[in-house]
């Protein structure tokens, strides 16, 4: 089940015959997945074992319209389809043609790393355009977002907000602002990212007053998403081996 509307659409998805995969009835009043694996593709057209409903065969006639999801290690896709036949020897099978690009959904249990990583770079982009760096640590990140802690002093004052990051101008242009951070990921490789803040907190850690600041990343591409995802992954297995 995905937990928000789709981050991106691409135009292929590499399916295996024999992988398990799901079928939507979109036509449904309250749309149901049906579990199912793939027994042939080619191109656009997919065929699937036909899927049961407590060992009956669920009843999909040719004509309709469907939904394949398919699920990857850290998101699912899915593309519409129409069922262009439906056949019932050597096995009882539907043949789909694909009629979208595949859409990705993120999972909502991405795999989240605890982290006091200190960004190359970090800006904190205004409304109007103008931006300025501010000292921050990244205390948690996904492949989604992250979670920021930053001193309410930027490097430099700044005419609109003074020598002080203020938690509630924050707020007032929360939808607005845009932070970018290059962060090093392992060996000599970094990553540049884009987030929107979707909260402001103000906490107060070992006798200092901070800024902490959840970031959803927004227009990431599939490539970046998919570095990042292995950083955290690695990261967490060499701190597994570690006992950490």
């Amino acid at each position: 089940m995905t937990t928000a509307s789709a981050s991106q659409h691409i135009p292929h998805l590499k399916l295996a015959v024999t992988e398990r995969v799901e079928l939507e009835l979109v036509q449904q009043e309250e749309p149901e997945r049906y579990p199912t694996r793939i027994a042939a593709v080619q191109g656009p057209l997919v065929t699937v074992e036909a899927p049961l409903r407590k060992l009956d065969m669920v009843p999909i006639p040719a004509g309709s319209q469907v939904r394949l999801w398919a699920s990857r290690q850290y998101a699912s896709f899915s593309a519409q389809a129409t069922v262009e036949a439906a056949f019932w020897a050597p096995i009882a099978a539907l043949v789909l043609r694909l009629t979208s690009p595949w859409a990705r959904f993120q999972h909502r249990s991405s795999v989240r790393l605890e982290t006091l990583m200190q960004p190359e770079l970090a800006e904190l982009a205004l409304p109007d355009g103008r931006s300025f760096s501010i000292d921050l640590s990244v205390r948690n990140l996904s492949v989604g977002g992250a979670l920021l802690v930053t001193k309410r002093t930027p490097k430099k004052p700044h005419p609109d907000i003074g020598p002080r990051l203020d938690a509630g101008f924050l707020r007032e242009h929360l939808s607005e602002l845009r932070i970018r951070l290059l962060l090093p990921l392992s060996g000599s490789n970094q990553l540049e990212l884009t987030g929107r803040l979707v909260r402001v907190e103000e906490v107060e850690e070992e006798l200092e007053y901070l800024l902490r600041l959840a970031v959803q990343f927004v227009d990431t591409p599939l490539r970046h998403e998919d570095m990042l995802f292995r950083f955290i992954f690695e990261e967490q297995k060499r701190r597994r081996r570690k006992g950490l």
